[in-house]
């Protein structure tokens, strides 16, 4: 992407960590001295650098909820911040409250540590590919709690 003077290198690898945003006016006015061989030399050494450091394998955190597990986490917190909206309380504090009361509910069920699932939570929202099949995991879920919900009778 070329933009007035300025040239964003992006990595075929598509790491979050690796956006070069190279100034070229100010680059080629600075090293104006230097002989063409050596700009290219210069060119190819910030690209290398950039592909070794922007593809490095994915560091995964310890004791990372699997997948299943995360859905089925999600789905209660989804289904949490719903209940918590539709409560309509007027204060968001309140509300944060009593969203985390709820959240803390949910993780103890599950078995789950509070750092292990934000951990877990900042690796999938990283990594878009895992976190679109936990969501469709969580959809489907939701999908089977309606059409159940929906098949009961109601309570007279």
């Amino acid at each position: 992407m070329l933009k007035m003077g300025c040239l964003t290198l992006f990595s075929p690898c598509k790491s979050p960590f690796l956006c070069v945003k190279i100034d070229l006016t100010k680059v080629l006015l600075s090293l104006h001295f230097l002989p063409m061989h050596l700009y290219r030399t210069l060119i190819w050494f910030v690209l290398m650098i950039g592909l070794l450091t922007g593809c490095q394998t994915d560091n995964r955190p310890d004791n990372l909820v699997d997948t299943d597990k995360m859905a089925n986490i999600l789905t209660d917190v989804h289904l949490a911040e719903a209940r918590v909206s539709r409560l309509g309380v007027a204060s968001i504090d309140s509300s944060n409250l009593m969203y985390k009361r709820f959240e803390s509910r949910i993780l103890r069920k599950h078995g789950v540590d509070t750092m292990d699932y934000e951990k877990s939570y900042v690796y999938y929202s990283s990594h878009p590919r895992e976190m679109e099949v936990i969501y469709k995991q969580i959809v489907e879920k939701l999908e089977k709690e309606l059409a159940t919900s929906r098949k009961k009778p109601a309570k007279s």
